[in-house]
């Protein structure tokens, strides 16, 4: 009988530190300022015209998007869009969420099951981060970038 009391603490105990080492991997800490940071994706310009076609650097704006909300991270995680353009954002809640930019005075809550549509005209240009604010969401990595140029 403890031997099968001593395997199962064993199997406990592995599957607790690979949960422990996937969370570190996933949520990391910044050393110089203490914060906490996720993995970025690095946000590439995407070409118009042929596929395959060289020489061609425009930039494909999305003025109409839509995004997967889901336990702690949005599908996708970021976007572009032109200043002064009216931008619609379809958000597909998959549980109860809200869709965040401080910085464009966005607030909308994303019940779950159902897609909510938020339209905003950004009137400044930068890169907004856009989150979800319900508790520990934002801190897990449910975050993602709008990209607003001229």
């Amino acid at each position: 009988m403890s031997r099968n009391i001593l395997l199962t603490v064993l199997i406990v105990a592995v599957l607790a530190g690979g949960g422990f080492l996937f969370y570190r991997e996933l949520v990391k800490i910044n050393p110089e300022s203490g914060a906490l940071s996720t993995p970025t994706q690095e946000l590439v310009p995407v070409t118009s015209g042929q596929a395959g076609a060289q020489g061609s650097t425009e930039k494909k704006y999305h003025q109409t998007v839509t995004i997967d909300s889901q336990s702690f991270f949005f599908d996708p995680d970021a976007f572009r869009v032109k200043r002064g353009e009216k931008v619609t954002v379809s958000v597909r809640a998959h549980g109860d969420h809200t869709f965040v930019i401080d910085e464009l005075k966005v607030h909308a809550k994303t019940p779950d099951g159902v897609t909510t549509k938020i339209e905003f005209t950004p009137e400044k240009e930068g890169a907004f981060r856009y989150y979800c604010d319900r508790p520990g969401h934002k801190e897990a990595g449910q975050a993602g970038m709008v990209i607003v140029e001229q």
